[in-house]
């Protein structure tokens, strides 16, 4: 057979919309027939109704119902050469009925899996969509069905907008829904509608869900009481290109009963000689409704203002609150998440179950010598064996490299030894002596200067010595005494 030969053939007609398919028995791909349409055989004007070339040749949506009659004619005119011909093909979709492929039933007991190769019967427009032609590429399962799908999944050329229907009975309850994949490229995903009846054409959308890098998708909780009943149908329709996928799963929802929890991460560092910029609060699971009126702070004890003070979300259950504004004075804080009236809830509608603390110290004061006492404060100074420097809080880093022991007259330097110990929260550096000019454990006679070094000693907020008490950091303490003459108990700070 060669281009552009043709043959015709006599029929009656009845209206409706049809998809019409040709079956060759040999033929390249590029080969096929030009369809045409008359109002009688004795006909010379003819309607072209389209080509059917390719692989499987199909066009689709033909309405005849303009030639419904008899004695109509159809016409096949020969595109391309060197054919078998079999057969054409006409079904009338719009009075095909739409069926289960397997019967099932999603019931409020067990979990229903659907297997989305079993998609229903009734072809194209009626039980699904396929916007590509023929399914040769994924092997042999439901050859008679133009869907890329193979015995395990519909796979390979799915594409954006096409969809596919399953019939199901449906039992009243809240189901979690998982949409597994085999595979998927980029953003693609799926939309879940449900309809009424399975010759319904209005959805409900379910929700629309991307895989991303997600083996599967779980909506969860969604409650399919509105459609109880037999014969109602689900749809998925593709979002994206070029996907996998295997099934369904409706499983009876598991509904969460348990109220959220929060923790505001510790302060580090704690106490610390700056204002804070940021505190993290994290929840157990992902909330709503937090923002800064939720939170309560207190210095000292005593009430303090949050304005100013902002609240960002990193994600549903972590945020981040700025109170740079609102901590600039030295004392004992205490930041609060009140639960009661917050109106912070979980996903599942539960409130948060109990408030957050987390307490923290602004300190930019630097620590002072209170007081310097020798040999255990008594007044005999024929011999010096031992010198105790007081301190107005707890300091850190205290050893012999924080002092700086001199004879005055010599200007020898003595390296001390030194330990420390934490007295009625106050730290305490006794220094000893040894070595070369220590007698008995003494220094020799004479006067003497001891130097606390301000960079060697800080407090636990990280502040250095003020040695002269005038409110800034950074200054040495300098006291002098001698080994030979009575002097008070102790040098007062």
């Amino acid at each position: 057979m060669f281009e552009g030969e043709w043959l015709e053939y006599t029929t009656d007609i009845q209206a409706g919309i049809y998809d019409i398919a040709l079956a060759r028995v040999s033929g390249s791909s590029g080969t096929g027939v030009r369809l045409l349409i008359a109002d009688n055989n004795s006909e010379t004007e003819f309607t072209e109704l389209g080509v059917l070339v390719g692989d499987e040749p199909t066009i689709r949506d033909i309405d005849l119902s303009r030639w419904a009659g008899s004695n109509r004619v159809i016409r096949v005119e020969i595109v391309g050469r060197f054919m078998g011909l079999d057969k054409l093909e006409f079904v009338n979709i719009a009075g095909v009925s739409q069926t289960a492929y397997v019967d099932r039933a999603i019931t409020a007991d067990t979990t229903t899996r659907i297997e989305l190769e079993e998609f229903d019967f009734g072809g194209q427009d009626v039980a699904y969509f396929d916007t590509s032609v023929g399914n040769e590429t994924v092997g042999t399962y439901r050859r008679d069905e133009d869907v890329e799908a193979t015995d395990t999944l519909v796979t390979d050329q799915v594409f954006e907008g096409e969809w596919l229907e399953y019939t199901t009975d449906i039992e009243a309850g809240a189901y979690d829904v998982t949409i597994g994949k085999a595979w998927s490229a980029g953003d693609s995903g799926v939309k879940l509608s449900i309809g009424e009846t399975n010759s319904a054409t209005e959805f409900t959308e379910l929700g629309q869900f991307v895989f991303g890098t997600d083996e599967s998708l779980t909506p969860a909780n969604v409650d399919l009481s509105a459609w109880a009943g037999t014969d109602r149908v689900i749809r998925i329709e593709i979002v994206g290109n070029w996907m996998g996928l295997n099934w369904i799963d409706f499983a009876p929802a598991v509904i969460d009963t348990t109220a959220p929890t929060a923790d505001i991460v510790d302060m580090s560092p704690d106490p610390r000689n700056s204002n804070v910029e940021t505190v993290i609060i994290n929840f157990e699971e992902d909330v709503t409704g937090f923002d800064v009126g939720d939170l309560s702070l207190t210095v000292n004890g005593n009430p303090a203002r949050l304005a100013g003070a902002g609240v960002t979300q990193i994600t549903p259950r972590q945020y981040s609150v700025n109170l740079t504004p609102v901590t600039v004075r030295n004392g004992t804080y205490q930041l609060t998440l009140n639960s009661a009236g917050s109106g912070i809830q979980d996903m599942a509608g539960n409130e948060l179950a109990a408030d957050a603390v987390d307490q923290f110290v602004v300190d930019n004061i630097g620590p002072q010598v209170e007081a310097v006492i020798v040999n255990d404060g008594g007044q005999q100074r024929s011999m010096v064996s031992q010198i105790e420097v007081h301190f107005s809080e707890e300091v850190i880093g205290v050893d012999a490299s924080s002092f700086l022991l001199m004879h005055t007259t010599t200007n020898a330097q003595v390296m001390p030894m030194v330990s420390t110990q934490l007295v009625d929260g106050r730290t305490v550096a006794t220094l000893t002596f040894s070595g070369p000019g220590i007698i008995g454990g003494s220094l020799s006679d004479g006067n003497y200067s001891l130097t606390t070094v301000a960079s060697r000693v800080q407090d636990l907020a990280g502040n250095h010595l003020d040695g002269n008490g005038d409110g800034d950091t950074g200054d040495s303490a300098t006291d002098d005494f001698s080994d030979f003459t009575e002097t008070p108990t102790a040098i007062e700070k």
